[in-house]
């Protein structure tokens, strides 16, 4: 699988550097995945730099009225957590993010760490199209993350989901 990802890289164009760069995260990114994530717990550092390299994926994919914040309390460092527990959130917000091209339009996300507790939150606006919601397909990631809470973390979490109007 990496040879043909180092043979698709070495066809890009030199003067593509966006792309071929996308490439090189997007392989890093898979390799973490394959790798990395067959334990039940893993450094929060790793995590973070797997969210780090989705994100620069979608600075390059989204438009450049898009607003990206993502803040990491230094206190976060340390602890072991379950694998991929928070990209579908993170993912979801890329997916609803409003693209109004009158307005700024944001994501945020945050990790913090308090009382040896982990918060974590994201944030996206989105739009109505004629005064209607984007509609939901049904995707099972949160589904799956809810569950995977409840088995990894039974008792010792709390998930809060809030969909507003244009947030």
């Amino acid at each position: 699988l990496f040879n043909s990802i180092n043979s698709i890289y070495g066809n890009i164009n030199k003067s593509n550097s966006a792309a071929r760069e996308m490439l090189l995260t997007f392989s890093e990114m898979l390799r973490y995945q394959l790798y990395e994530c067959n334990t039940s717990m893993i450094s929060i550092e790793k995590e973070i730099n797997y969210i780090r390299n989705y994100i620069e994926l979608q600075k390059i994919r989204k438009p450049e009225n898009l607003a990206i914040q993502l803040q990491i309390s230094e206190d976060v460092k340390g602890i072991m957590i379950a694998p991929l527990i928070f990209i579908a959130f993170i993912e979801n917000s890329f997916k609803y993010v409003s693209n109004d091209e009158d307005k700024l339009n944001e994501v945020k996300i945050s990790l913090a760490r308090s009382n040896n507790q982990v918060f974590f939150k994201t944030f996206n606006t989105k739009e109505n199209i004629n005064g209607r919601k984007m509609i939901d397909h049904g995707g099972i990631g949160i589904a799956n993350v809810k569950r995977r809470l409840e088995l990894l973390y039974p008792g010792k979490h709390a998930l809060t989901i809030q969909n507003d109007a244009h947030s």
